[in-house]
């Protein structure tokens, strides 16, 4: 008895339930992690130049106070910016005013490099759970509707073919990514790394992430169809 309560069956289904909805947060770690920054204060205000006409204000320089390991202090101020062989004055310095930022770290700067990294990795992090959760529900609910699943699925077994689902997001993320499909109801390329700031385009995404997990045969027909195409192609 005990045995077939790590086999999934009609009558047995809450474990397995339990155990895709934990990978699927597992999986969506990072996506959390950037919900809980975006919540907090944050700046997404860049550092700008402008020509100064004033030359006589160019005492002063801009310096950079380093605070500790992951903090630091940009000192606004006035100075002036080197020229290069392309400009109008062929070479010297023009002064400029520079605008800066206070910020502490990376976790409250949108516009530094690591929160950028996350919010690319929190992209494909929430591709990749909903197509795992996609598919677990396709196992399950064929298992509590008609008893379909035949074959003895374990929690392992059903980890293994949420990951499966989870690779196929993410390569149907990609095709969209590289605009290899195309269309109104298709994500915008263009808006790609910014979509998690789009509701419309994002929610197009984990849409058609979740149906990649949800029909095991989406994506293996789309990738035969690329193959055809190429085939003909090149013939």
């Amino acid at each position: 008895m005990s045995n077939k309560l790590w086999l999934l069956s009609k009558d047995n289904t809450a474990p397995f339930i339990l155990v895709a909805l934990t990978y699927f947060i597992f999986l969506s770690t990072p996506f959390i992690f950037f919900l809980i920054l975006k919540a907090s204060p944050h700046t997404s205000t860049s550092v700008s130049l402008y020509e100064y006409k004033n030359t006589e204000d160019t005492k002063k320089v801009t310096k950079k106070i380093k605070e500790d390991d992951d903090s630091f202090v940009d000192a606004a101020g006035v100075g002036t910016a080197q020229l290069n062989e392309f400009d109008d004055n062929e070479g010297g310095s023009m002064p400029v005013e520079i605008v800066t930022k206070n910020v502490k770290n990376w976790k409250k700067d949108a516009d530094s490099r690591g929160f950028i990294i996350l919010t690319r990795l929190s992209i494909f992090s929430i591709i990749i759970a909903f197509g795992a959760i996609g598919s677990a529900v396709s196992l399950i609910s064929r298992t509590r509707n008609d008893g379909s699943i035949l074959n003895n699925i374990t929690i392992l077994e059903i980890l293994s073919i949420q990951t499966i689902g989870g690779i196929f997001a993410c390569i149907l993320g990609l095709a969209f990514m590289g605009n290899l499909l195309s269309g109104a109801i298709f994500p915008n390329p263009s808006v790609f790394y910014r979509i998690i700031y789009i509701p419309s385009a994002f929610a197009k995404l984990l849409v058609w992430s979740f149906i990649a997990g949800f029909s095991e045969r989406f994506v293996p027909n789309i990738l035969n169809n690329f193959i055809k195409k190429a085939e003909d192609t090149n013939g």
